[in-house]
């Protein structure tokens, strides 16, 4: 089993953790909580000393006592047929095989460990000529490399990649179609067969060059990923391009950039189920740096999710984003009415839950069906859209967010006095505004809000839906 979800609400000072189900995590695994507040910084990782099983759950002890809280509902919260529950992911890290980096991206000037929360904490220059090393202050364009005596944390952050790529040269005439790289007399395609299953990736991925795990160029062939843990990243944990029927299923994603798992539009029939994603860092505020203000595509570059999907026939169901410094889930949804395609994925203690692409959200109606989304900063659903005529949100359920499910429907011209249908349904929804175990409300201080360097970017957005009450269902227009 490589992750249960929480029973019982785990207390800050707590040393033991109950489990809704049964597990057979050895004595000294490393496990982490996700955050169940407004602050995706709080998961916790701890190393199991002891466990108990009773009645089909398991109680974990752990080495020592929890810095933050970690929510676990009761009981559902009913209506009608409908109903809630919000409970913390409680994930396996420990694999008995690992493939790891040597861990110096968490290092910093003389071998010290830092916790990433303390990696360069860059801020604005005192002087007003620039950056000045020695005055005590990490500032914009300092590192521990450049400037140790202001910055700790690692120089670099280079870590473990595995890519999975293959092909076959057949020199008969050429045929055309997929992967096809010349046309001279020959054709390649593209075939390979590949099984990682109940590995540990620890320190993974390259910072901005490459991901721990890089599916790309496979046709054809046989490649499945299971229950294998990614566990303390420096880019994304898994991305897949070029490829079909590639399958991830029961995997943990720990410390991530976002996306945590990229779908490239070349993709085909990718499987994604049973995932959990823990904590997605957004790059351009990553270590307190400020980079990346131009965009190509700034509504979707500044909102990056932890299932970023663009494939085409991608199956997509029973996942879980805990802690995105973005989105949860994003992409163009589906074509409406059709279902076991993406359902029953589930998003919390983010920005964002779901985030519909501005770019690539087409057609006469598109569709987000059986999704959850609890304890959002921002929204629980985001749509900005202008190239769908109809969106339909179905069976959506919420809790906590600032705002449950926003959608603004745009694309006629004003100018042009041109009229144009379009039209959005939500359907079968259970929104709660505030739960029980939310306290007052989400500014009233029961939880953090979103920590680390998550509002230091510029279309973060953090503060603009501050000082109103929750909301459930918002729905406009532009012309």
């Amino acid at each position: 089993v490589p992750w249960a979800l929480l029973d019982t609400t785990a207390a800050a000072g707590s040393t033991s953790l109950s489990l809704d189900r049964t597990v057979d995590w050895a004595v000294g695994s490393e496990i982490v909580v996700s955050p169940t507040g407004y602050n995706m910084h709080e998961a916790e990782t701890r190393t199991v000393t002891a466990t108990t099983i009773t009645n089909g759950k398991t109680v974990l002890t752990l080495d020592s006592a929890l810095q933050h809280g970690h929510h676990a509902d009761a009981q559902d919260v009913q209506y009608g047929s409908r109903s809630l529950r919000m409970q913390a992911e409680v994930s396996l890290l420990t694999r008995n095989i690992r493939i790891s980096g040597d861990g110096e991206g968490e290092k910093g000037v003389g071998g010290v460990t830092y916790d990433y929360h303390q990696w360069n904490a860059q801020q604005p220059a005192l002087s007003p000529s620039g950056r000045v090393c020695g005055n005590g202050r990490c500032e914009y364009g300092e590192t521990s490399a450049t400037c140790p005596a202001d910055c700790r944390g690692p120089a670099e952050e280079f870590g473990a990649a595995v890519a999975v790529s293959g092909y076959d040269e057949d020199y008969v005439l050429c045929t055309g179609g997929f992967g096809q790289q010349v046309c001279n007399g020959y054709s390649r395609s593209y075939r390979a067969t590949f099984t990682m299953t109940d590995v540990e990736m620890k320190y993974y991925g390259q910072n901005n060059i490459r991901p721990g795990l890089a599916v790309a160029s496979v046709d054809t062939g046989d490649v499945s990923i299971e229950r294998v843990s990614f566990n303390r990243g420096y880019f994304y944990a898994v991305s897949i391009a070029r490829s079909k029927g590639v399958s991830v299923r029961g995997c943990v994603m720990y410390r991530s950039h976002l996306p945590t798992l990229a779908i490239d539009s070349t993709a085909t029939g990718t499987v994604i189920e049973d995932n959990v994603a823990v904590v997605g860092i957004f790059w351009n505020t990553h270590r307190g740096a400020y980079q990346g203000k131009g965009m190509s595509k700034a509504k979707r570059d500044s909102m990056p999710a932890m299932f970023a999907n663009f494939g085409q026939g991608t199956r997509m169901v029973r996942n879980r984003a805990a802690g995105s410094e973005r989105a949860g889930f994003g992409g163009p949804g589906v074509a409406c009415g059709v279902r076991g395609m993406w359902e029953d994925n589930e998003a919390h203690s983010s920005l964002n839950g779901y985030w519909f692409d501005f770019y690539v959200t087409s057609g006469p109606c598109r569709e987000l069906h059986g999704f959850t989304a609890w304890r959002m900063w921002e929204y629980g659903v985001y749509g900005e859209l202008h190239r769908s005529n109809r969106i339909s949100v179905s069976r959506f359920k919420g809790a906590d967010n600032k705002v449950g499910v926003f959608i603004l429907m745009g694309g006629a011209s004003s100018l042009g006095h041109v009229r144009k249908e379009m039209d959005v349904n939500v359907t079968d929804a259970l929104i709660v505004g505030s739960s029980a175990g939310n306290g007052a409300s989400c500014t009233s201080g029961s939880w953090d809000k979103p920590g680390l360097h998550t509002c230091k970017f510029f279309m973060a957005w953090c503060g603009h839906l501050a000082g109103i009450g929750n909301t459930g269902v918002v729905i406009s227009n532009f012309m």
